[in-house]
């Protein structure tokens, strides 16, 4: 699907796809670019299939998440795992960016 949208300096043509293979996929072909975890794309950078993008302020692009488990009792085993990866990768994270 295609559609038009301004977004400051990004007035061009935007792609918008239901799912992240496909953007990936998309991108491989040089269809455009798009923002990936580097977990996921690590094969297609290190085949060349894909490369980085330079920029003007570094090579990291930085978000803010937020972590809610709204009722950590009734939440299952597969839930509060997921938190504690979370919460220690973003420990990980944390400690070798102060570093």
């Amino acid at each position: 699907m295609q559609r038009r949208r301004s977004v400051g300096w990004l007035n061009e043509k935007r792609w918008t796809v239901s799912h992240k293979a496909t953007s990936i996929h998309a991108a491989c072909m040089g269809a455009g670019y798009a923002w990936f975890p580097e977990e996921t794309v690590r094969t297609a950078l290190a085949a060349g299939r894909l490369g980085r993008l330079p920029r003007a302020e570094g090579a990291e692009r930085h978000a803010t998440l937020y972590l809610v488990v709204a009722d950590a009792e009734l939440a299952g085993p597969g839930t509060l795992r997921l938190a504690a990866l979370l919460r220690e990768r973003t420990r990980q994270g944390c400690e070798q960016y102060q570093a």
